[in-house]
Order: structure tokens, then sequence, then C-alpha cells
């Protein structure tokens, strides 16, 4: 649970003195595993591997209401070796956001997408 709704208001009113957070950031990490989880009500961008190798999203389920402002469900950026797998993402925004080699980041490659419900 994020606490989303406080977070959208105060966007919406211009009241934020510093971006909104994710709900979940892994940065600079090996093998992560992220399984049958559940979130929902995420700030801004949910879940947001940056820099990463060997990740596995299994299973996991991300909801946000179609009104909340730049909730996306996952935005891999700059990661290596990344699966996706069985997964549930109903979201205000991209469900998935694949960022790479943008503001000197490295490129993202060997990514998977397998089984997923949007």
């Amino acid at each position: 649970e994020g606490n989303g709704s406080k977070w959208w208001q105060e966007f919406r009113e211009k009241n934020l003195l510093a971006a909104r957070p994710y709900l979940l950031s892994i940065e600079h990490s090996t093998r992560i595993r992220i399984k049958e989880l559940f979130f929902r009500n995420s700030p801004s961008w949910t879940l947001h591997p940056y820099d990463c190798n060997d990740v596995i999203v299994d299973s996991v389920t991300i909801k946000n209401p179609d009104d909340s402002p730049n909730t996306d469900g996952i935005d891999p950026e700059s990661c290596r070796n990344m699966r996706v797998i069985s997964c549930m993402i109903d979201v205000g925004d991209d469900c998935i956001a694949i960022k790479s080699g943008t503001e000197d980041a490295f490129e993202i490659c060997q990514l998977k997408i397998l089984q997923l419900l949007m």
C-alpha cells in the first residue's frame, strides 16, 4: 500500500516540493526476485529496477486507480537479463515502460515478458 491518494491530491494541486516517490525502487543490484506480491496505490511509478542484473518479477499484481497520475506499473531502466512472468497490471498510466540508454544510462538488454495480463 503506497498511500497514493495523498500524493496524487498534492500533485494535482501543485503543492509538492519534490518528486513523488516510487513504491519500490531497486538500484545497482544483482539476482533480484520479486514474487507473489500485491502492490497498490503507488504515489508514482510502482516498480522501478534501475541498473540491475538478473531480475525476475513473477506472479505480481499491481493495481492503481485509472485516474491516478503517472502511476506506471513496471519501469525497468538499464537492466540486464530481466523477466516479467505471469503478472497482472492495472494502472493509471503505462503498464510497462521500458527506459534505456537515456541520460547516460546503460542500454537495457535481454528483457522477456511472458503471460502478462494488462
